[in-house]
């Protein structure tokens, strides 16, 4: 109730600013697929059948635009969504530590200033982390249930966590490492694991399929990859240190007079930066890690640069809780790096494909739940440690 109330007050914050309904780049682009699939053109963008974005958030906005209730219906599906994954937050700490440590962590998430803040915009990181920590509770609920249904409902909301955005498409299939850490037997392990992979894959098949019947020679989820992986890696990227976005004709640009390049947008287009970008990288080695480095120190910035001043406090001081305190709870449970080895490929695999590719504040959103359930269990423990030290000293 605490994490909606304030999402309920950034959604009336915002719409007295006049920013309600508010697109960027991004979501620009997701409103056009939604109104395409109200007036029943299917998957389009710009006239054209497209796979630029995953599914379930176009879907998710249509429907609101349908029942006439946009964009306030979405932002209030959106704190919903925002206040559910708090109670889901708080589940997994619990089960993973104890219910002091989930409260706290719960806390942490209820108030973060940039996820409430994400119950405004017109874009799918509300319902990928919703999803991600729903498929996280049935993974870490697996652990203990003698049944398979854990495995299978894990698989399944990993599954619409990919339709949501494609980032973690190669994640979860990795992730089932972890079914052969819980040293219950290798039968046990594969059947867990063809359970999953069986539930991931049927939630992606109906996407799948329709986007052979557009593209005939077949693609996987979007036509993205190749446009992410050109404008992190050109002769035209300009690597700066700071927070915010990565922004098209101001860190990078897309080719400029290069009459081979297809239209953007399309497949073709894709598949050609997807050449340019690999062929650039082979040429130029060192400059590609040397880049690499500056984007994950971009991805984990503190603020966004272009923010005013309060905004810029309030974040700065909400990263230097969370971070600091996570890699003491971290440290803290090394012992414990197989039951939490999930979470650690989770930070490094975001970590590193933002770094190759695109980088930019909003893309470790689906990390920092994970990271306060850390951070709230180093502060517990560091309290619980000065509070014994300060009872020792009254004693004596």
């Amino acid at each position: 109730m605490l994490a909606l109330l304030v999402r309920l007050v950034m959604i009336a914050v915002w719409a007295g600013a006049g920013q309600e309904g508010r697109l960027s780049g991004d979501s620009d682009q997701l409103y056009q697929i939604a109104e395409s699939l109200v007036e029943g053109k299917g998957f389009e963008l710009y006239g054209a059948p497209t796979s630029r974005r995953g599914p379930l958030y176009p879907l998710l906005i249509a429907a609101w635009l349908k029942a006439g209730f946009y964009p306030s219906g979405l932002e209030l599906a959106q704190a919903l969504l925002g206040a559910f994954s708090c109670v889901l937050l708080f589940l997994i700490a619990k089960h993973l530590f104890r219910t002091s440590v989930g409260l706290l962590a719960a806390f942490l998430f209820s108030f973060d200033y940039l996820l409430v803040k994400q119950t405004v915009y017109i874009l799918p990181e509300t319902l990928f982390i919703f999803f991600i920590l729903t498929s996280f509770y049935f993974l870490f609920k697996s652990q203990t249930d003698k049944r398979l249904l854990g495995s299978l409902a894990a698989g399944l909301f990993a599954g619409l966590a990919v339709l949501t955005k494609e980032t973690l498409s190669l994640y979860f299939p990795l992730m089932v490492i972890y079914f052969f850490m819980e040293k219950k037997g290798w039968r046990r392990a594969i059947l867990k694991s063809l359970i999953f992979l069986a539930a991931f894959t049927s939630t992606l098949a109906p996407w799948l399929v329709r986007n052979k019947q557009v593209y005939r020679d077949g693609i996987f989820l979007t036509i993205n990859a190749g446009h992410v992986l050109y404008l992190g890696n050109n002769p035209q990227v300009t690597q700066r240190i700071h927070g915010g976005d990565w922004i098209n004709e101001d860190d990078t640009q897309y080719p400029k007079d290069d009459p081979a390049l297809p239209p953007l947008l399309s497949l073709e287009a894709d598949r050609y930066l997807m050449g340019k970008a690999i062929d650039y990288i082979r040429r130029h080695p060192v400059v590609f890690f040397k880049n690499m480095g500056i984007k994950a120190l971009r991805l984990w910035f503190p603020f966004y640069s272009k923010a005013q001043v309060l905004p810029k406090w309030i974040m700065t001081v909400s990263y230097l809780i969370v971070i600091p305190c996570s890699i003491i709870g971290l440290l803290l449970t090394r012992g414990r790096w197989r039951e939490f080895l999930p979470i650690y490929l989770l930070v490094a695999y975001v970590t590193f494909i933002h770094s190759v590719t695109i980088p930019g504040i909003r893309y470790r959103y689906p990390v920092m739940p994970f990271l306060m359930i850390f951070a709230a269990y180093g502060m517990l423990e560091a309290w619980n440690q000065f509070r014994g030290r300060a009872g020792r000293l009254v004693v004596k």
